[in-house]
C-alpha cells in the first residue's frame, strides 16, 4: 500500500509530450521556464491580443499569465495538459482585464443618472391617455371596434382582413374610419375640458 502512494506521487515523463520534460526542469529550476515562456508566449499573446483588441493590454494580460504560470509551477500536476492549463490561466489574465476596464463611478455621479423607467407623471398621463381612448373605441360600431381591438392585440392589416373575413382594403377602410372618428371624439372631449 505504501509503494502504491509513493507511485501516484511520482508521474512518470511522458515521452510523447514534448513540455513534460521542461516543465520538470522549470520545477527545479526558475530559469529553466525561459524555454515554456518561449515556446508559449506568440500564442498566449495572440489570444490575449485577439480578446482584448490592444497590444499593451495583450501584453500585460500575457505576461501576467507567465508570472502566474510560474508561480503556480510547483503544484502543476504534469499530466499532459500544460499548453491547455497555461491557457485557462490566459483566460483569466482576460477576465481580469476586462474587470479592471469597467468605468469606477462614484456615488455623487450615479446621483445625476437619468431612471430609464417612465415617471409617475408620465404613467399617470398614460394611463388617462388609454382611459380616453378605451372610452372612445367604445362608441364606435361594433365592426370598427373590432378592427382597432385587433390592431392594439398587434395583428397586421392583412392578419385583421383574414381574422375578419374582409378583403385587406376594406380593413384598411374600417381602420381609417375608426381612426377618423376617435380622433373626433378625442378632439371634442378636449374642447368640453378647456370650456370648463
Amino acid at each position: 500500500m505504501r509503494l502504491l502512494r509513493r507511485r501516484q506521487l511520482i508521474e512518470p515523463l511522458r515521452p510523447d509530450d514534448p513540455d513534460a520534460l521542461l516543465v520538470a526542469w522549470a520545477k527545479e529550476n526558475a530559469q529553466a521556464f525561459v524555454a515554456l515562456y518561449d515556446r508559449y508566449f506568440p500564442a498566449v499573446y495572440g489570444y490575449c491580443l485577439s480578446a482584448l483588441g490592444e497590444s499593451e493590454a495583450a501584453e500585460d494580460a500575457a505576461s501576467q499569465t507567465f508570472l502566474k504560470a510560474l508561480a503556480a509551477l510547483p503544484g502543476y500536476r504534469e499530466a499532459g495538459r500544460f499548453r491547455p492549463w497555461l491557457f485557462v490561466i490566459a483566460h483569466n489574465a482576460v477576465q481580469d482585464a476586462f474587470r479592471a476596464r469597467r468605468p469606477q463611478e462614484s456615488l455623487a455621479e450615479a446621483a445625476d443618472l437619468l431612471d430609464p423607467d417612465t415617471s409617475p407623471e408620465d404613467q399617470a398621463l398614460a394611463t388617462v391617455d388609454r382611459e380616453w381612448l378605451d372610452a372612445a373605441i367604445d362608441r364606435l360600431s361594433s365592426d370598427d371596434r373590432r378592427v382597432l381591438e385587433l390592431r392594439r392585440a398587434g395583428l397586421s392589416g392583412r392578419e385583421i382582413a383574414w381574422v375578419l373575413g374582409i378583403s385587406h382594403e376594406a380593413a384598411k377602410k374600417r381602420q381609417l374610419r375608426a381612426m377618423e372618428q376617435i380622433r373626433a371624439v378625442i378632439a371634442a372631449e378636449r374642447e368640453v375640458l378647456r370650456g370648463a
